[in-house]
């Protein structure tokens, strides 16, 4: 199993950073911050969102966790698997290989595991359900998509839905409406089919670089310009690069964020963790087969 488990870690990380400055548009209203889903001191909140236009509030449906460590936290064996580009290499040329899964090859992974009995839900999800310190049932795993390609729509929403399936995508905001990335709409449309929009920065940088109003200048707006289209804040985020440290975790947790997931095997999948949920990366050599003995190894059940 150590082997299977090897093949799948092969490739680890988001490998692209985009340092265009981000569009100028409308400013949008600020959002309104509970004192219950924002946990410890932190930064401060800017008063000034982002630069995003205003689009009707859709049917996002991703509650926050709160903040208490439940009594007696249990460990929770779900496999979060990640993936970036789903597209044909003519799609997306300019993808690294390994980053690129065809949306034949990820329709053939995903069937496998439901086929095997699998079903997902979301990074949101699983942050509620350690809060209840309530696991799910038995064959539960999480797609997450990462930088907001908008193959994430065109090829690999129907895939996932098709199979009844749900994924969180992680967006980058500031590329939104910039040629191959999500338009503004799409995150609208991909929230109204029930999939959880996440941040993922404003402009895809190594936040491990980064201290104070930089640091939360790259978090902060990203969750408010989400939360201005599809009319909820995001409840989850993933770290660029999968680079991270303290101060940045503690910036992400004081922004009032549910959970964080990361491609590291930093700890394990529980609510003292949680904004280290580690994840496999999914890559174009994972076979359908290995796919469902990584996630059977993670959960400890049969492969079939």
């Amino acid at each position: 199993m150590a082997a299977v488990l090897l093949i799948a870690l092969a490739v680890a990380g988001c490998h692209s950073v985009t340092t265009s400055p981000a569009p100028q548009l409308p400013s949008v209203p600020p959002v309104q911050r509970s004192a219950s889903n924002s946990p410890g001191s932190g930064a401060s909140v800017p008063s000034q969102p982002p630069s995003l236009p205003v689009a009707r509030v859709v049917g996002a449906r991703w509650p926050l966790a709160g903040s208490r460590r439940p009594a007696g936290a249990l460990v929770f064996h779900v496999p979060i698997f990640t993936y970036h580009r789903i597209a044909e290499a003519a799609e997306a040329p300019d993808a690294l290989p390994g980053l690129r899964v065809s949306p034949e090859i990820f329709d053939a992974q995903l069937t496998a595991l439901v086929e095997a009995g699998w079903h997902s839900i979301t990074v949101a999800q699983l942050a509620l359900d350690m809060e209840a310190n309530a696991p799910p049932p038995a064959r539960t795993f999480v797609v997450t998509i990462d930088d907001g390609y908008r193959d994430g729509l065109t090829n690999a929403l129907p895939i996932i839905r098709g199979l009844g399936l749900v994924a969180t995508f992680y967006v980058v905001t500031g590329r939104l409406g910039e040629p191959s990335e999500l338009r503004p709409g799409d995150l609208q449309t991909l929230a109204d089919a029930g999939m959880e929009i996440g941040d993922h920065t404003v402009r895809h940088v190594n936040l491990a670089h980064l201290s104070g109003p930089e640091l939360e200048a790259q978090i902060v707006p990203a969750e408010l310009a989400i939360q201005s289209i599809v009319g909820r804040r995001p409840a989850t985020f993933a770290y660029p690069f999968s680079w991270w440290n303290p101060g940045v975790v503690a910036a992400v947790e004081a922004a009032g964020f549910s959970a964080a997931v990361i491609n590291r095997p930093v700890g394990p999948t529980d609510w003292g963790n949680r904004f280290l949920l580690p994840r496999t990366e999914v890559s174009p050599a994972t076979t359908p087969a290995v796919l469902v003995a990584i996630a059977s190894s993670v959960a400890g059940v049969p492969a079939y």
